[in-house]
């Protein structure tokens, strides 16, 4: 891998491997848009200001939008944007060859 590539592999990994990212983008793709209590709720340990963090993170680098839909009182729904789908979908494939390799990954069996 040339140098440059290998900056950009690292740009990438700094950005997108912060604690809950990952895990953000992943509960957003499985739904057609969450509200913030929502998505704290199923992440899980997450804490109020990390997850307003990454959501702040993910809408500057054009992953998702928030959405505000004017009822009383009026609502905000986070979405993937194209990008975000696109980063999801690879996320998806990530996480079905973790299942299916997880065994030998974590050191359960032994390797063909």
């Amino acid at each position: 891998m040339s140098q440059d590539k290998c900056e950009l592999t690292q740009n990438l990994w700094e950005k997108l491997a912060k604690k809950w990212t990952l895990a953000v983008v992943y509960n957003l793709g499985k739904s057609n848009g969450s509200g913030f209590n929502e998505l704290k709720n199923n992440i899980g340990n997450i804490s109020p200001s990390s997850l307003v963090e990454r959501l702040t993170e993910l809408e500057s680098m054009g992953i998702i939008k928030r959405e505000v839909i004017p009822n009383k009182p009026p609502r905000v729904l986070y979405k993937l944007t194209k990008k975000g789908e696109e980063l999801y979908n690879i996320l998806d494939q990530l996480v079905s060859w973790y299942l299916k390799n997880s065994e030998v990954i974590i050191g359960n069996k032994e390797i063909a």
